[in-house]
């Protein structure tokens, strides 16, 4: 707020002498802060903290020695400005590692004032520091007015993970910003689950055809690990018989029979 004090006047100088002739001006702004003003005419800017009414004093000093002093009641009412609120919905589709996942964001303005150029940005907490993932802009929001942006997230693995959104926008060149909070859960990958799943199904499969093709074999698909001086008659192959003959055929008997004399 600014005071003007440049038109205090001294009453024991003449009229064109006025200005010039008050040595100082004390201002007493009714929430305990004081300030001399010599110079520039008692003029004066100071910043209330909180809403409420003040009596402000004004006492003048003129060269001489000689002062006088005013009151006056003001009120401080609420400073315009926006004011932004985040909200993250409670129903947000299910995380899983490895795979990109989208946050709707809503953005609202509880202020006065309108906010421009807002900036919603996604953090995750990693090890003790928040890391930005994703961020997008609302180009303006009036009074009660609110918008929507969509943050997009890619977890690297399962587990649990806390995230923050934060908006922000700037107001007589002051950061104003609204900040939520939330925990999320991260499912392991779904093809983790079928590849294992599918793993097993191969390992069966290539089972079953080796039981298969080991029935078909001979002997059963056992096999004779002893050496051929090992081996007995019956175990050893054909082929190493040198004297080998294949048996003679016998000569089919005769099925008639001779008649008697």
């Amino acid at each position: 707020m600014n005071f003007v004090g440049y038109n205090s006047s001294d009453d024991l100088l003449e009229e064109g002498d006025k200005l010039g002739k008050i040595a100082k001006w004390t201002w007493n702004f009714g929430d305990g802060v004081w300030a001399n003003v010599t110079s520039n005419g008692g003029n004066i800017s100071h910043t209330y903290q909180e809403v409420g009414e003040y009596t402000v004093n004004l006492t003048v000093t003129d060269v001489g020695g000689n002062n006088a002093s005013c009151e006056y009641v003001i009120t401080i009412n609420r400073a315009e400005k926006p004011k932004l609120t985040v909200s993250i919905p409670d129903n947000m589709p299910g995380f899983e590692e490895g795979s990109m996942s989208t946050i709707t964001i809503t953005v609202n303005n509880t202020g006065d004032w309108k906010a421009e150029n807002i900036v919603v940005r996604l953090y995750v907490m990693s090890g003790d520091k928040w890391v930005q993932k994703d961020s997008a802009i609302i180009a303006a929001l009036e009074p009660n007015e609110n918008g929507t942006v969509q943050l997009k997230w890619t977890p690297d693995s399962q587990g649990s993970y806390r995230l923050k959104v934060e908006a922000t926008t700037t107001y007589l060149g002051e950061d104003v910003t609204g900040t939520n909070y939330t925990t999320v859960t991260v499912d392991e990958a779904s093809w983790k689950s079928i590849a294992i799943f599918a793993a097993v199904i191969i390992v069966i499969v290539v089972i079953i055809v080796l039981v298969y093709y080991r029935n078909r074999l001979p002997g059963g698909g056992r096999l004779n690990l002893k050496g051929k001086d090992q081996m007995t008659k019956a175990e050893k192959p054909i082929e190493d018989f040198e004297d080998f003959e294949e048996p003679k055929k016998s000569p089919p008997k005769s099925s008639s029979k001779k008649k008697k004399r």
